[in-house]
């Protein structure tokens, strides 16, 4: 005998098209910034030098980044290989948003100081190294550039 069926099968699952979009993820960063560990970074491509570059970032409410820690180094290292050039951080003998130096990722050799390279402001490699450097050069970035870092404990 066969089974019986049942005059109103039940109703099909509903397709793609018929599911509610997910509501939209909101960052606590302004539009033109990217959100890592409660901090907001924006990468620009205007090459300055170090104390333009730092300028630029206090007028928007930050500071160059800050590596406090290896996970700062590779999010940070990471966007700078994106965008195949150097970049200035914000080394100057103490951070430039005043947080002490426990964190360093020095190229081989460095720092070295070199009579010529002034001031000695820092920028990471493309590799991710640092160098000490002439503050007053200014880096000729394709994408990124400076690495900006708004911190604030509302994030």
């Amino acid at each position: 005998m066969l089974p019986q069926t049942s005059p109103n099968p039940p109703p099909c699952p509903p397709t793609d098209s018929q599911l509610p979009a997910p509501p939209a993820t909101s960052s606590p960063c302004p539009s033109n910034y990217v959100t890592w560990y409660k901090n907001c970074y924006r990468l620009v491509s205007e090459p300055k030098t170090w104390e333009e570059a730092e300028a630029a970032c206090v007028k928007e409410g930050g500071h160059l980044a800050s590596v406090d820690m290896s996970y700062d180094q590779a999010f940070i290292s990471g966007a700078i290989q994106q965008g195949n050039t150097d970049a200035w951080i914000g080394l100057r003998r103490k951070w430039s948003d005043g947080w002490p130096v426990f964190y360093t990722h020095w190229g081989p050799g460095e720092p070295t100081n070199h009579k010529g390279e002034g001031c000695n402001c820092v920028e990471m490699y493309e590799d991710g190294t640092w160098n000490d450097n002439n503050c007053f050069q200014k880096r000729g970035f394709a994408s990124p550039g400076l690495v900006s870092d708004l911190r604030s404990d509302t994030l």
